[in-house]
């Protein structure tokens, strides 16, 4: 019997869900929660799009008549224009938002907790007409915002309310109990948001990280002055701002453990570390998909234990003094699409125990 190349991606992807629910499984027996991550918007050649078009801003043809992306930002004077096809936010609402509530369902069959990506984005977001080579000429649109989590219902959600945030993202975020994100590495610069990145403004329900998938390893963001975004001046005044900060008196030398140590000290409900941040890693690093599997192997392998100092097995001793206050640890690998902690109750882990 001849098997079609469609009937053969569906069975290895219903053997890979099947997969991944026994692993999530696995992981729950021995108190270890997954984390996941949930991109907002979709490709353009995606099997959603083409199933859905009417969901999205598209042409009779099928090709998007206006695109996402953000502002001029510190990644970019002239914003990004990252090209996906926006959503029809109208048509999504008229179907009680069926296709949002199925991705979500179908995430979280996988993970314990998700976070939520671009979560500004779910007040606001950024348009740009498909014919722009940058995302300079675009306009802020209007997004569902709590009807969307109304009608999704209690979620371990994390919102990644980074970027543009408005008071209007802060109370969508705060009316659901979603935790936000606290970013150590742009505490020191010239963040609008720099003050609320200090582990001494946490708040308890957060996820506090040293760094994420969009920064360098900790290690090279200190000792790699001068890039497209950070001049050489505004990176010694973040080096000088964050020696002061953490105490720090022999230059830097392990800075990422000392860094490590803030987030992990914190009042955060959560705190996590990039584990090549973790290991101390400077310059361009290229990830391949075997090491990326053993990266999230070793992520589960490091989370899987029973006391903070068991997971501390490689820190300098001097590291492990007064670590403790962040309700849950974890390590995630470098791109943060799969990450676990460690604590001592699986619902309500963001919540305060």
């Amino acid at each position: 019997m001849r098997v079609s190349r469609f009937e053969r991606h569906v069975q290895q992807t219903a053997i890979g869900n099947a997969a991944d629910a026994e692993t999530a499984e696995e992981c729950r027996k021995l108190g270890v929660g997954l984390i996941g991550d949930l991109p907002i918007f979709v490709a353009h050649d995606s099997a959603d799009v083409w199933a859905h078009r009417e969901l999205f801003h598209l042409d009779p043809q099928g090709n998007p008549t206006v695109v996402a992306g953000v502002p001029p930002d510190f990644f970019s004077k002239t914003g990004q224009r990252w090209g996906n096809p926006l959503y029809d936010w109208d048509a999504a609402e008229r179907t009680g938002f069926g296709w949002w509530l199925q991705r979500f369902s179908q995430t979280f069959a996988r993970f314990d907790a998700v976070r939520l990506d671009h979560f500004i984005g779910f007040t606001r977001y950024w348009e740009v007409p498909a014919g722009e080579p940058t995302a300079l000429n675009g306009r802020w649109r209007p997004a569902p915002g709590a009807k969307l989590f109304e009608a999704l219902g209690p979620a371990q959600l994390i919102a990644e309310d980074l970027g543009a945030v408005t008071p209007e993202v802060t109370a969508l975020r705060d009316r659901f109990g979603f935790p936000g994100m606290r970013l150590l590495q742009f505490a020191f610069g010239t963040d609008p948001q720099a003050a609320t990145f200090l582990p001494y403004n946490y708040e308890r329900n957060s996820v506090a990280y040293t760094g994420t998938h969009d920064n360098d390893t900790t290690a090279a963001w200190f000792h790699e002055c001068g890039s497209a975004q950070r001049t050489p001046e505004e990176c010694e005044k973040e080096r000088r701002n964050a020696l002061a900060y953490l105490g720090v008196e022999d230059g830097g030398r392990e800075i990422h453990w000392h860094m490590i140590r803030a987030i992990w000290a914190s009042v955060a409900n959560l705190a996590i570390a990039c584990f090549l941040g973790a290991v101390g890693l400077v310059g361009s690093v290229l990830i391949t998909g075997s090491l990326l599997v053993a990266l999230a192997g070793l992520t589960v392998a490091l989370v899987g234990v029973t006391s903070a100092r068991a997971i501390f097995w490689n820190v300098p001793t001097r590291f492990l003094t007064g670590i403790g206050a962040a309700g849950g640890l974890a390590f995630i690998n470098t791109i943060g699409v799969f990450g676990g902690f460690v604590g001592p109750s699986m619902m309500g882990w963001l919540k305060d125990w």
